[in-house]
């Protein structure tokens, strides 16, 4: 399987090639629970760390968010922003997650474009569960681990002497191609904010790091964004590097004169 077919829904729809998707997961999960954040992670906290400043130059107590990083939009699916102490994100949440992002600006920080290695979602009803060390074991050897929500609600059921449900099947809660975003409409507010934002909390600076560009969403978001940067501050009189762009390779040509 070539790391396309991997990362493609129709690969759950085989027996063997959703095997080998679940033992390359429950692999891929082990050995990123041992990595350790990078610099560019403690970079991204110091930002958020850092306070803002108000047009006179004081630091701001108010507004959203306390530090100079407004949002952090990810590809990565490894969690390691949660290690650095930037918060959970908003990503493919259970109920009770998503009512803490609903609550506190801090969770809403990081945006998880294609999900994570943590969670586990449910091919039948939907429920995220968080991705424990049984379910890990499942996935690498090629298994897929009950859901337990489902389990629970069957027992219910029988309980009370009514007629058993099925059982569905948990599978790793990570965005693949081919496949709707479960999240789309969330991360899709999300994105309309940073575009358009309110007064006092328009963005001065636009980093870009380690993607190749060639998912369609994100080039497509990140083109409305460099609007935004440029929009906001086309009063410069000089150049200024308020858009970087940081990669072993050079941005698409679409991107060069951004």
């Amino acid at each position: 399987m070539t790391g396309q077919d991997l990362f493609s829904a129709h690969c759950l729809t085989r027996p063997d090639t959703r095997a080998a998707f679940n033992t390359f997961i429950g692999n891929l999960s082990v050995l990123c629970a041992q990595a350790s954040p990078t610099r560019t992670h403690a970079l991204l906290r110091a930002l958020e760390a850092r306070p803002k400043l108000s047009p006179r130059g004081g630091k701001k107590g108010r507004g959203e968010g306390k530090g100079r990083l407004l949002r952090v939009y990810t590809q990565n699916i490894d969690g390691l922003e949660e290690k650095v102490g930037l918060g959970n994100g908003l990503s493919l949440h259970s109920e009770q997650t998503q009512a803490a992002s609903n609550s506190s600006n801090h969770a809403s920080l990081v945006i998880k474009l294609h999900g994570s290695l943590s969670e586990s979602r449910c091919t039948l009803c939907q429920t995220m569960t968080p991705t424990t060390s049984k379910c890990l074991e499942l996935y690498t050897a090629g298994a897929s681990p009950s859901c337990p929500t489902c389990i629970d609600r069957s027992a219910i059921r029988a309980a009370r002497s009514a007629r058993g449900i099925k059982v569905g099947a948990l599978r790793p809660a990570l965005v693949l191609y081919d496949e709707p975003h479960p999240d789309a409409e969330k991360i899709g507010n999300v994105q309309v904010k940073d575009v358009d934002p309110p007064k006092g909390r328009e963005p001065e600076m636009l980093i870009v790091m380690g993607t190749s560009l060639k998912i369609h969403g994100v080039k497509s978001f990140l083109r409305s964004l460099v609007k935004t940067i440029k929009a906001n501050h086309a009063s410069d009189t000089t150049p200024s590097p308020r858009i970087a762009f940081i990669n072993k390779t050079a941005p698409p040509a679409e991107f060069r004169d951004a």
